[in-house]
């Protein structure tokens, strides 16, 4: 997930990104031209803290089944976190699957 400060430290990265690649960037954030598929989310209207905008994130390309799926998602997290965390965790990928 790319926010401003973010962009500006990847702009030749992603100037050289293929067709095949994702970027995932937070709503209002402004990307240079490049080929790679761009899925926007808004994560403020989602009531989304920026601490867990990455996890948001692959929540997204699991959605999608882009490079994981839920079940490698959730196997991850579980193997991760312990039970309150990993419940918080799965609050946020909730937050991110069931909205459009």
């Amino acid at each position: 997930a790319l926010a401003p400060e973010g962009v500006s430290r990847r702009k030749k990265m992603l100037a050289s990104l293929s067709s095949e690649s994702v970027v995932i960037k937070a709503a209002g954030v402004e990307l240079p031209p490049c080929q790679a598929t761009i899925v926007e989310v808004d994560f403020k209207a989602r009531k989304i803290k920026s601490q867990d905008w990455a996890l948001a994130a692959l929540a997204v390309l699991a959605r999608q089944n882009k490079m994981l799926t839920m079940d490698m998602l959730m196997a991850a997290l579980k193997l991760r976190f312990k039970k309150t965390v990993f419940e918080m965790a799965m609050a946020v990928m909730e937050t991110v699957h069931c909205t459009p």
